[in-house]
């Protein structure tokens, strides 16, 4: 497999892994019940999605990425900047 393809994986999984991360951060903030469940729906497709990329990355022999930490710290300061609205 070629060394583009395998970091498109990571960068995939990264991004896949900061998703699921960001809806559980959110979650706690979320009132509506219908958004509850689409968002518990995308996070299993997310997860469902992780899993799948992991397995890629694993068979062709390279270690997973994790999400850059100011990538991380800024959907955290998103998240925070936006806990006093209702949502």
């Amino acid at each position: 497999m070629k060394i583009d393809t395998i970091n498109l994986l990571k960068e995939c999984n990264s991004g896949i892994k900061m998703g699921v991360s960001s809806i559980d951060r959110v979650m706690p903030y979320v009132k509506s019940e219908k958004l509850k469940k689409a968002l518990n729906a995308c996070k299993d497709e997310h997860a469902t999605l992780g899993d799948e990329s992991h397995k890629l990355i694993l068979k062709y022999g390279a270690d997973t990425k994790e999400p850059h930490p100011v990538a991380r710290m800024m959907g955290d300061m998103k998240i925070r900047s936006r806990s006093e609205a209702h949502v």
